[in-house]
């Protein structure tokens, strides 16, 4: 029935992905190759492969971005999986790890309602304090800093 059916509504995903520090081994092999896979609500998405990791462990591209539908009820988002994966030759892969954000509600960004708004600065979640040269009320939308 269309009553207890949740509302969806379009969502953007964005991974930030400096890069990977400190892999141990994985089935006594070093990890050359690694890689992101990130999945929501049965979407997939594969971050850049770090060609060398021992000389080189950033990514080449950092932002990771993909749009889906989830419900607005924030009880009834699916989980976020992240794993990492150790690409071999010949279309082999090895999972490193996994870890799944069951309470995405935490990390869901909500957009202020007007930015000279003085009581839109209230939700917040951090003010940067120490900024050379700049004063607060000359420069208000510079001291905005969000968490994601």
């Amino acid at each position: 029935p269309f009553e207890i059916r949740p509302r969806f509504a379009v969502h953007r995903i964005e991974i930030l992905l400096w890069g990977l520090r400190e892999l141990r081994r994985s089935h006594w092999r070093h990890v050359d190759r690694p890689r992101i896979d990130i999945e929501c609500a049965g979407h997939l998405l594969h971050s850049s492969v770090i060609f060398n990791y021992r000389q080189h462990s950033n990514f080449p591209k950092t932002l990771e971005c993909m749009d889906l539908e989830l419900p607005e009820q924030e009880e009834y988002l699916p989980p976020l999986i992240l794993k990492l994966i150790d690409t071999k030759s010949f279309g082999r892969k090895n999972v490193i790890a996994t870890h799944v954000l069951t309470r995405l509600q935490e990390y869901i960004f909500r957009p202020q309602t007007s930015i000279g708004d003085k009581n839109s600065y209230s939700r917040v979640s951090h003010i940067v304090l120490n900024v050379e040269h700049a004063e607060q009320d000359e420069y208000p939308d510079a001291f905005l800093v969000t968490t994601v």
